[in-house]
């Protein structure tokens, strides 16, 4: 009698853990496809350490906004859905922020410096640099920034 309640009790378990994984299945969105995309960030013909891009589609349907961070040599990759993975193809609108990291032994929440771009390309709405990701390996060209006395 106790294998009987034991196998019932197994049988419901695993069942139950199926149907889990089922429903986590259905919750999850489909991921839209993701293309590799690199670039640089150059201001004034120098690169862009710590400055953090921005793709914010034009197609108001879009819900994603691959970013990336650029390395000491201003280099860049995108990350969508995990790091490095790029972004779904299509026409974007580029924002950047340059802000110097916080001192090394900083709170983990220590801000950021100021925006060294004056926030000139920090809002979608009025940033002038476009791209469009296409379903293969992007190379974009260099964006070459020109900021002096916060006017570009």
């Amino acid at each position: 009698m106790n294998t009987d309640r034991t196998l019932r009790c197994n049988t419901f378990s695993a069942l139950s853990v199926a149907l889990m994984c089922v429903a986590c299945a259905r919750s999850v969105p489909d991921r839209m496809p993701t293309f590799p995309v690199h670039g640089r960030v150059m201001v004034n013909g120098e690169p862009a350490q710590h400055a953090t891009v921005f793709f914010h589609p034009t197609d108001p349907a879009i819900r994603l906004f691959p970013h990336g961070r650029t390395d000491s040599n201003g280099y860049f990759e995108l990350s969508t859905y995990v790091l490095n993975d790029g972004a779904p193809a299509g026409d974007y609108t580029v924002t950047i922020t340059w802000q110097d990291p916080p001192p090394a032994g900083s709170a983990p929440d220590a801000p950021e410096g100021p925006d060294k771009l004056h926030g000139l390309f920090a809002n979608p709405r009025t940033s002038t640099i476009r791209v469009h990701v296409a379903p293969r390996d992007n190379e974009l060209k260099p964006f070459q920034l020109t900021v002096s006395d916060g006017q570009p």
